[in-house]
């Protein structure tokens, strides 16, 4: 199944706990109606179809990009990786005929070609360079870490909703009221 291959480690799984919580969060925004929260959207779409794109296609060739490059792999992974970002970006605001970066007229299609770069590149590095060798003693403190992590974007999230519902809590029963009345 896919899922094996994308989230072996935590830090997978936090990431994506952390883009399932974006997109709801995301999904209710635009319902409210705020014309940002959907070119964010796109392009957090358009990150995981290039993540996905990548994926299949890296695939097939990381055992032959680790023995052609060697002691530069991670070098070159790098910059293949930074290059199809420029190249996709380019190239689709080209195609397109928009500029890449967010504005009034060309949100949505120009969050997607970035969205679709920058999750292509980012794979395509990741994928093609393999990860450096540890010891026992390593990964157990990288799991101390990643768990340490994984509590403080927990508690960020958590402190940021209880902030915005206090927030409304304040504006729509406190604030609100009194501008009313002093406003009659």
């Amino acid at each position: 199944m896919i899922f094996d291959r994308w989230l072996k480690t935590r830090e997978n799984w936090i990431v994506a706990v952390l883009a399932v919580l974006s997109f709801g969060i995301l999904d209710l925004l635009v319902v409210l109606g705020y014309g940002y929260a959907f070119d964010v959207l796109v392009l957090l779409i358009g990150f995981l179809a290039g993540m996905f794109l990548a994926h299949l296609i890296s695939s097939p060739l990381s055992e032959s990009f680790v023995r052609r490059f060697g002691a530069w792999k991670r070098i070159v992974a790098t910059a293949v990786g930074l290059v199809s970002v420029l190249a996709i970006a380019l190239i689709g605001s080209y195609m397109i005929g928009s500029p890449v970066l967010l504005s009034e007229e060309y949100g949505p299609p120009g969050a997607f070609v970035f969205g679709i770069a920058l999750g292509f590149g980012s794979q395509l590095r990741r994928s093609l360079s393999p990860p450096y060798p540890t010891t026992p003693e390593e990964d157990q403190e990288a799991n101390k870490a990643d768990l340490r992590l994984m509590f403080v974007v927990a508690g960020t999230v958590a402190g940021l909703f209880a902030l915005a519902f206090a927030a409304y809590v304040l504006f729509e029963y406190v604030a609100a009221p009194l501008i009313r009345y002093f406003a009659q």
